[in-house]
């Protein structure tokens, strides 16, 4: 089963994006972002759906490298905002995480 991390997984973009994935099958689905409360609510909006789906807090500024490993995340969709506040420290930290040297 492949983990796939949504950060601002339950404001107005990432409901979409987990709405839509939630109709995926063997994959689970990490709605994640500063309020677990809000993450744990909207999640278990989706687990009528039938994939996997679980609540993380996180804050975007805290990620690390190892905490993507240590959750064995397969993919990371960045849905929180507002972007022109944010660095390019989450996507070098994705890009070294998920891109391997061909």
């Amino acid at each position: 089963m492949q983990k796939i991390l949504v950060l601002g997984g339950y404001g107005v973009f990432g409901r979409r994006i987990c709405e839509r994935l939630s109709r995926l099958p063997n994959i689970e689905i990490i709605v994640a972002g500063r309020s677990l409360e809000k993450a744990d609510t909207f999640s278990k909006t989706l687990r009528t759906s039938g994939c996997a789906i679980s609540a993380l807090e996180i804050n975007i500024h805290d990620v690390k490298a190892d905490d993507l490993k240590r959750l064995g995340i397969f993919a990371l969709i960045n849905a929180s905002g507002p972007y022109h506040e944010q660095d390019y420290r989450l996507a070098e930290i994705s890009w070294d995480r998920f891109c391997h040297d061909l």
